[in-house]
Formats: C-alpha cells, structure tokens, sequence
C-alpha cells in the first residue's frame, strides 16, 4: 500500500490539478444523459433507480454503488412496521409474556403465511 505523500508536503503540480471524484463523474453521466434523452420518453433505467444502480452503475461507481442501497432500501412508509407490530400485540399478551424470541417469531410467521395462504390450516 503506497502513502500519496504530496498531500502531506504539499506538491505544487498536485494542487495544480484536479482530481475528479467519483461523485463529479456520476453527475457528469446523469447530466449527459439527461441532455440526450430530453426530447425522448424517459429510458427504462430511469423509471427505476434500483435496476439502474444494478445493472449499469454498481461498477462505475463502487462507493456511491453502497450509499445508493443504503438509500433506496429505505421504506417510504412506516406501515408495515406498523402493522407487523400491531399484530404482535395479538400474540404476546400479558398472560404470554414469557415467550421466548424465537417462538414469537415461529408464531407471527405461521399467522402470516396462514392469511396469505402460503400454506393450510
């Protein structure tokens, strides 16, 4: 592993240039692509910002490549949280308290797979 020494004794010819990020060249992208699709129907790559980060920009752009999931694993709404709390309020009551973690989930499992019909009473 190599220590780039001219940022600590502060190499003119370094400072002369410029080093393009890998930021700077993601948004050097998007805008030339924007410019040439401005008259056309948006590309499919555009209607989803995952496929896109999957299939094209996960190896141009590595470190942006992890903030990008980071982000869009994001839930918009909190209502499935939500929800899935609420129904186990049902399962552990406080005649129920002292179920183990581990039968609590068998049990929220085992109710949802029942309602979606993934398998049979």
């Amino acid at each position: 592993m190599a220590v780039d020494t001219s940022l600590i004794i502060g190499n003119r010819s370094y400072k002369k240039s410029r080093k393009v990020t890998e930021l700077q060249k993601y948004y050097d992208s998007i805008a030339q692509d924007f410019i040439e699709t401005e008259s056309k129907e948006d590309p499919p790559l555009f209607k989803d910002p995952l496929t896109r980060w999957l299939l094209v920009s996960r190896h141009l752009y590595p470190t942006l490549f992890k903030i990008a999931l980071d982000f869009l694993s994001i839930p918009s709404t909190s209502y499935e949280c939500e929800r899935a709390l609420s129904g186990g309020r049902g399962t552990v009551t406080f005649d129920r308290n002292s179920l183990s973690r581990a039968t609590i989930e068998a049990l929220q499992l085992q109710k949802n797979w029942l309602r979606r019909q993934i398998i049979r009473s």
